[in-house]
Order: C-alpha cells, then sequence, then structure tokens
C-alpha cells in the first residue's frame, strides 16, 4: 500500500466506486418513476474480506458493499431489487502473476455472468462466486475476529494477492493507469 501510485488510487477509487455510485443513481432515476428495477453491482469478494497487497482495491469493493446496502435499504418499499456481485478470483487478464493457492478456486467470467443472470431470475442481495465463498464468509463471521484471521491464514486466502508476481502484472498495469473513462454528457 505504501509504494502505490496516487494516481492509481484515484483511479481505483473513481472506477470502482465513483463508477457504481454514478450508475447506480442514473439507474435509480430512471426506475423509481416506474416502481421496479434491478440494480447489480460488482464488488468483489475482497468486498468483505481484506487481502493483503490490494489494500485500495479492497476498499472500493467494501465502499461497494456498504452504499449498496445503504441505497438498498433506502429503497425498501420502492419495487427496486438490489443485488451485490461478490466474485472470488476471476481468471482474467487482472489476476495476471498470481500464484494458485490451495482452496481457492480460479473462476471464468462466465461464471460472473451467470451468477448475474441468476439472480435477476430469483432475486437475492448477496451474490457470491462461487457461492461456496458466501457459505465460508458467512462461518467465518460466526468466529471471533482473532480466530476468523487464523482460519484465513490457514486457508492461505492472504498468499493470493500477496504473493503476486508484479513483473507478470506490469503490462495490465501499465494498461489500466493509461486507459480514460469518460462519460458522456448525454449518458
Amino acid at each position: 500500500f505504501v509504494d502505490e501510485d496516487e494516481a492509481s488510487q484515484v483511479r481505483q477509487v473513481d472506477i470502482n466506486l465513483n463508477g457504481s455510485i454514478t450508475g447506480t443513481k442514473l439507474a435509480l432515476r430512471r426506475m423509481r418513476p416506474r416502481g421496479r428495477g434491478h440494480i447489480v453491482n460488482v464488488a468483489s469478494s475482497a468486498g468483505k474480506l481484506a487481502p493483503p497487497g490490494i489494500a485500495t482495491y479492497a476498499a472500493t469493493k467494501h465502499g461497494v458493499v456498504g452504499y449498496t446496502e445503504a441505497v438498498r435499504t433506502e429503497q425498501r418499499g420502492s419495487g427496486i431489487e438490489f443485488s451485490i456481485v461478490m466474485p472470488g478470483v476471476v481468471r482474467t487478464e487482472m489476476i495476471a502473476g498470481y500464484k494458485p493457492v490451495r482452496g481457492v478456486q480460479d473462476i471464468e467470467p462466465a461464471e460472473v455472468a451467470a451468477a448475474i443472470v441468476d439472480a435477476l431470475r430469483f432475486p437475492r442481495v448477496e451474490v457470491f462466486v462461487p457461492r461456496a465463498v458466501g457459505r465460508i464468509w458467512r462461518v467465518l463471521n460466526l468466529l471471533p475476529r482473532g480466530a476468523r484471521e487464523a482460519v484465513l491464514r490457514a486457508m492461505r486466502v492472504d498468499q493470493v494477492t500477496w504473493n503476486a508476481d508484479p513483473s507478470a502484472r506490469a503490462a495490465y498495469e501499465a494498461r489500466a493507469a493509461a486507459s480514460e473513462p469518460k462519460l458522456d454528457a448525454g449518458e
């Protein structure tokens, strides 16, 4: 975290958190008059856990979980459903350099898409992908913090991001840093 580029921190907050907030506001402005709709925000399992090596990313995903929960409560009775999708490690360019860890299953982007479609058909708020992550999280939440952290260390979940090879991620990081998201004035 200390060595993370400040511009990268700002971009992560802008894209991961502010982008989701803006999208939610725009969707609510259209859904509220109709009295129905379903907002799906994609966070991450890092929005419930806090793995080392990705502190800013985890903070943005915790933010997505927190504001979606708050807005959902504000909109109770409006006819609008909310889902928070929390994938684990998805096989995309973003995980370049990650080393496999026993007990942490990589998933395909299509599995995340299928979970989103399923949540739209059968609404639920928390959508963990794979579902086993949600079951593990619910059990871990019953434990005191020290025991929960010991179990996560024993499962080596903390090693997924902490031991990533930065040189393998260099191309992804450079491309992400050079991207320039824009919102058209008409949207």
